[in-house]
């Protein structure tokens, strides 16, 4: 039987572009409003500013931008409320784990989830 290598996890850059894959999608979804949509382009530019990210460890990076993903794929693919409810509460307790130290990101992914909470979601 062959041996298998192991998986390497996917780097903080290959999740962030991920993510922002994710998000330029959704910003073009027709069932998301105008204020859901700059919501996203405000989460991707504080995302893209390295003083948002300084302070979270790569673990944590990759754990947020993950469960940031699962949210915004849901959102994308308009799964049912009890999949946008556990993707968002994935969300929060990521938040919840890396505010005290690094609480300008954790302040990021928070007001993205304030404005979809805002629309609904």
């Amino acid at each position: 039987m062959p041996e298998q290598e192991p998986q390497v996890p996917p780097s903080s850059e290959d999740r962030a572009a991920s993510l922002h894959a994710v998000a330029r999608a959704l910003r073009e979804t027709p069932h998301l409003g105008r204020q859901a949509r700059q919501a996203l382009a405000d989460f991707l530019d504080a995302l893209d500013d390295p003083e948002t990210t300084a302070a979270a460890s790569p673990a944590d990076m990759n754990h947020l931008t993950s469960r940031a993903t699962q949210l915004l794929t849901a959102l994308r693919h308009q799964q049912d409320a009890g999949v946008l409810t556990a993707a968002r509460n994935g969300l929060e307790e990521a938040v919840l784990r890396v505010e005290s130290e690094a609480p300008v990101t954790a302040g990021a992914f928070r007001r993205l989830l304030d404005a979809l909470a805002n629309i609904g979601l």
